[in-house]
């Protein structure tokens, strides 16, 4: 992480994961940022197209209506809950998943990006099926910059760095489909044409 210039001075969190934070940084809870707002059944709005309905796993169907319109974080109450969603499209959620109600003076993929620093582990509850309750999710606690400039600039950089990250992901899922293909096409050649007569000569199979 050299690459980051360090900030000039820091000051003790208080809060043992987070440690030193800058200066000029606050603590805020979550709830202080965003109303956590609980989802909706959607059996009664379910559609073949319309708005996207989302649950903790994701989007799974359509709705002829929406819950909410503005740009939200979602976040998971019960099942995946430590993949929060960004959405910037009208939107239903069903009863696995939260919604948020973002303050006017926090960027929304801001929130985002402080809500994929959650400690989840810290906090679901001891179920066979992982959940979230509102009052820990609302009660977190992050280091954020007083100035709002800022807290949109730290947005924006990762914007920008997680898309290139992102490509070189795809960039190396597509490499790594294209050397599975070559493998099985191998093997089915060999087991169904036999080997070229080039072919080098393995060890245990050219010993006898």
């Amino acid at each position: 992480m050299s690459r980051y210039k360090a900030y000039a001075e820091y000051k003790d969190s208080g809060v043992e994961w987070l440690g030193a934070i800058p200066s000029e940084w606050a603590l805020k809870q979550l709830k202080f940022m965003a109303k956590i707002k609980n989802g909706q059944d959607y059996k009664d709005v379910q559609v073949d197209e319309g708005y996207p309905v989302i649950g903790s796993g994701g989007q799974f169907t359509y709705a002829s209506s929406y819950t909410y319109a503005k740009e939200s974080v979602l976040l998971g109450r019960k099942g995946t809950i430590d993949k929060p969603l960004y959405i910037n499209e009208p939107f239903w959620t069903v009863d696995t998943m939260y919604y948020t109600e973002i303050n006017e003076d926090i960027y929304p993929k801001f929130l985002y990006y402080l809500a994929l620093t959650i400690q989840f582990s810290r906090y679901s509850t001891n179920t066979a099926l992982p959940s979230m309750t509102q009052e820990h999710l609302g009660n977190y606690r992050f280091a954020i910059p007083e100035d709002a400039n800022e807290r949109k600039k730290i947005a924006n950089f990762l914007d920008h760095e997680t898309a290139k990250i992102d490509t070189l992901i795809a960039k190396q899922q597509e490499l790594i489909k294209l050397l599975k293909e070559k493998r099985q096409a191998v093997i089915s050649h060999a087991v169904t044409k036999g080997l070229h007569p080039n072919a080098p000569c393995v060890i245990l199979a050219c010993s006898g």
